[in-house]
């Protein structure tokens, strides 16, 4: 269980056993799981600048600013904290799935969820699902339902390792106005292109290509519902990989060879445009605190855990 040095031995404890029960709570996000932060001085927050049917829209998350964060990355919860405090952004923490306290494949069955049918990563990514992977797809599902249940139109979802560039709340506003002209449904303000743009909209607005990275984007009521709805969560890659083929990039096979494949399952919804240059990018430093990628002992592959509870 890979843990911030920030932790006593008795918090480590308490932090694993706490996760373990929020696991379990998912899809679900209780008034437990979340913990909201006011740092913005306009109440309802708003970033647009036009009035309020405007500013919905375009898109506008107001209030909607949810921001996945491990209880046991105390460390980069802090990094959040000073992030938003410094943008004089709102927002509210949400306890992250942790996929390192799964202890064995049934724990996912019991959950309802699975990878592709017979999933093989591709050759720019790990062989086989990462337990971080997996929780980081779920954190993201668990947002999306509560969108769904909360009929919330519009949400900005950011991931604990992000930093916010200058001027991130006037620009972002003015972005999402510029972004108006375009019936989109997913808005990355930060990202990791592996090709080029497929088609510049305006000055700050492109449409991408094959894009890695979820650490900032706005997502829209009717894609949440479509995730949903199609139960997404039975049929699961990366998440970032997911996005890409669910806009429909990749399939000229340049960085992905199995992505031709995953869209036999994954639904084409998305229609997506990123802003240029991004508002969000993860600070310096972050990928070795990364628990999606196999550089640390405490993530696993899926399929190397026991088949059942080994304590039984």
């Amino acid at each position: 269980y890979a843990l911030d040095k920030l932790l006593s031995d008795s918090e480590r404890e308490q932090v694993w056993r706490a996760s373990r029960e929020r696991l379990f709570r998912w899809p679900r996000v209780e008034p437990r799981d979340m913990h909201e932060v006011r740092f913005g001085a306009q109440r309802p927050q708003r970033f647009c600048s036009g009035d309020a049917s405007m500013a919905a829209v375009a898109g506008d998350p107001g209030d909607n600013v949810f921001v996945i964060n491990l209880p046991r990355r105390p460390t980069k919860l802090r990094h959040v904290l000073h992030q938003l405090h410094n943008a004089g952004v709102s927002a509210t923490i949400v306890d992250a799935i942790d996929g390192d306290v799964f202890t064995n494949q049934a724990d996912m069955e019991r959950l309802g969820v699975s990878t592709l049918p017979e999933y093989c990563g591709h050759q720019n990514t790990l062989p086989h699902l990462t337990s971080g992977q997996l929780g980081c797809f779920m954190s993201h599902f668990a947002i999306w339902h509560h969108m769904v249940e909360n009929n919330i139109e519009s949400a900005l979802i950011l991931e604990d390792d992000f930093d916010l560039q200058d001027d991130f709340a006037q620009r972002f506003g003015e972005y999402l106005e510029e972004a108006a002209v375009e019936d989109w449904n997913l808005l990355y303000l930060g990202r990791s292109p592996t090709e080029g743009d497929w088609r510049q909209i305006s000055e700050h607005i492109v449409e991408p290509g094959y894009t890695l990275w979820t650490v900032a984007y706005v997502i829209r009521l009717e894609a949440a519902k479509v995730f949903v709805e199609r139960q997404v969560q039975k049929e699961l890659a990366p998440l970032d990989h997911y996005f890409s083929v669910a806009m429909g990039k990749g399939l000229d096979l340049h960085w992905n060879e199995q992505a031709l494949e995953w869209a036999k399952y994954i639904p084409r919804v998305l229609r997506a445009v990123a802003t240029t240059p991004p508002l969000v990018m993860p600070y310096a430093g972050s990928m070795v605190l990364s628990d999606t990628a196999m550089l640390r002992e405490g993530t696993k592959y899926m399929k190397d855990l026991p088949l059942t509870d080994p304590a039984r």
